[in-house]
């Protein structure tokens, strides 16, 4: 999972915020497909309900499998990469490291203020 997908991952968790940025791909003010906000959905349901094993990348990951910004398996956003380190960082989450989704929720709640925090269903 890419560095920034923790932090849809955090906000997806919480609610409205996530509403929100779900509406935004969906209604094509990120520029992204139908196939991409399906897979991005789903990935994300899997990750916050069941304890997978989960790789800390800042490269492609399964969310990224149907962006439409990706050619021949390369990210075209050059900063992208940069953000998944900065967001991996903010989290206490190391690049290329393999986590449980439990412990990457875990994180998400001891580097965030309380209102911040996110459930643990599993």
């Amino acid at each position: 999972m890419r560095g920034h997908h923790v932090y849809f991952l955090h906000m997806s968790l919480l609610g409205a915020e996530a509403q929100r940025e779900i509406n935004s791909l969906r209604y094509g003010y990120g520029g992204y497909g139908k196939k991409y906000i399906q897979n991005y959905i789903e990935v994300l349901k899997k990750i916050s309900s069941s304890n997978l094993r989960v790789k800390i990348v800042d490269t492609l990951d399964d969310i990224c499998s149907h962006c439409d910004v990706q050619r021949d398996r390369k990210c075209d956003n050059a900063a992208a990469a940069l953000y998944d380190k900065n967001q991996a960082q903010e989290y206490g989450l190391e690049i290329n490291k393999i986590y449980t989704s439990r412990q990457i929720l875990e994180q998400i709640n001891k580097t965030s203020s309380k209102d911040q925090q996110v459930p643990i269903n599993f």
